[in-house]
């Protein structure tokens, strides 16, 4: 892995899933109520979310037992059986409407096999309304709804820079996720070219050569999935000797990008300092819920990480207007969510933590879920909160591409595409 980071802040958000790992089993006193009868059908004089109410399929399991723990001690192994409800499996069981709730939770199919699997990978919720499927997670059915229109997504990964033995077909992963996500921003690092391929474009300015990541991306986005992305791409230094490691930020075609371009933010600005030389790339894109601007960052660590944090967040704040409506910066910040400079970038209270807000509702608040290899959390959105209307509310929040193809699951959120996890976010304009 290269070394590198990324402490982005986000918003606040509502509900969210944290992946952590099969968690040891504790027996509780009883187990919750599992009847599928929904009690928003029979008691109409109920407040609204009166109940959580969980949702999954395409697990391949005969049958689905929910493991779980809702703040007081696991299940009982295997845990609850869920009921089947057309397509879905589901489990609802009342809670306080008024207070906070969370649960931390796996599925498994009654003896040895777990979903999502691996260890550190459970999923948490602090919202009462959840769908689960292909391993991603959603506040509707994915199946016979589309998207609240008053929903958008951020998604940031550290593509790794051709270095995974897998690269190619791990392109087609993030691709996958991004079209299943509904991605409206996208943030990546370690996006890069070979510096001795063929030139192919002048893109905004900037040369592409043919295996230019970015590009990659996005004519597969078009060709997989008939989805058209619009994207800007620079590079700051050479990476592992023979690519010219860079940045994107991406967005559907049909929210124009203005304002686009890059910025050093590091002391050094040669191309030969690979652990120095930084910069950070950004755009504002007019998209169906008003103008966002988005930063991609890959900062490095050492005496000069403050400094650029710094400077990132005078990039992302010189670029908003008067009629933005959100501001992020997402990436790796190569801090630890324990660091000092994760504290320099979120201490003021100018940056929200995206990822933690959205599970605001547990005891464990997903703070140090590591986003890499080493078990460290350094890849970040981070929301601003000084636009004009605030940051808008992020409703779930997850890590996707584990290393858990190999546990049977074909689903791309959870293949290996990097030493990096990608981080997704889920927001509400309406909140």
């Amino acid at each position: 892995m290269q070394t590198t980071g990324s402490p982005l802040r986000g918003l606040i958000l509502v509900a969210a899933f944290r992946l952590a790992g099969c968690a040891p089993a504790v027996d509780t006193a009883a187990s919750p109520d599992t009847d599928e009868t929904d009690p928003r059908d029979t008691d109409t004089s109920m407040p609204a979310d009166p109940s959580f109410d969980l949702r999954v399929r395409d697990l391949g399991f005969a049958s689905t037992y929910l493991h779980h723990d809702d703040g007081a001690g696991w299940t009982s192994l295997p845990g609850d059986a869920m009921a089947q409800d057309g397509a879905w499996q589901r489990y609802t069981r009342d809670v306080d409407p008024e207070g906070p709730f969370g649960s931390t939770f796996t599925f498994n199919d009654g003896a040895s096999t777990w979903y999502p699997g691996g260890s550190d990978n459970n999923y948490r919720a602090s919202g009462r309304d959840v769908w689960v499927s292909d391993g991603l997670m959603y506040t509707h059915d994915v199946i016979a709804d589309a998207p609240p229109a008053d929903e958008f997504t951020v998604l940031t990964i550290n593509l790794h820079t051709y270095q995974e033995a897998y690269a190619d077909a791990a392109l087609d992963h993030v691709v996958d996720v991004i079209a299943a996500v509904g991605a409206d921003l996208v943030a990546l690092q370690e996006c890069a070219q070979s510096k001795d391929a063929v030139v192919v474009e002048d893109h905004l300015g900037v040369a592409l050569k043919s295996d230019n990541m970015a590009r990659r991306i996005a004519k597969r986005l078009q060709e997989r999935h008939g989805l058209d992305y619009a994207f800007y791409w620079d590079w700051h230094h050479y990476g592992f000797d023979t690519y010219e490691e860079g940045l994107a930020v991406m967005a559907p075609a049909t929210s124009t990008m203005r304002a686009y371009g890059s910025s050093w933010v590091s002391t050094s600005e040669s191309v030969y300092d690979a652990l120095g030389a930084r910069k950070v790339v950004y755009a504002t894109f007019d998209t169906p819920h008003g103008p966002v601007v988005l930063a991609s960052a890959h900062l490095s660590w050492g005496t000069d990480q403050y400094a650029q944090i710094d400077r990132a967040r005078a990039v992302l704040e010189g670029q908003i207007t008067p009629d933005v409506r959100a501001a992020f910066v997402a990436g790796d910040f190569n801090a630890d969510s324990r660091s000092g400079g994760y504290t320099h970038m979120t201490e003021d209270g100018q940056y929200t933590d995206t990822y933690v807000a959205a599970n605001g509702g547990l005891t464990d608040n997903g703070f140090d879920d590591p986003t890499t290899d080493e078990g460290t959390r350094i890849d970040y959105v981070f929301a601003y909160n000084g636009t004009s209307e605030g940051a808008p509310a992020a409703i779930t929040s997850q890590r996707v591409f584990f290393d858990l193809g190999g546990a049977g699951h074909g689903h791309a959120s959870l293949q290996r595409v990097s030493d990096h996890r990608g981080v997704v976010v889920r927001f509400s304009t309406a909140r």
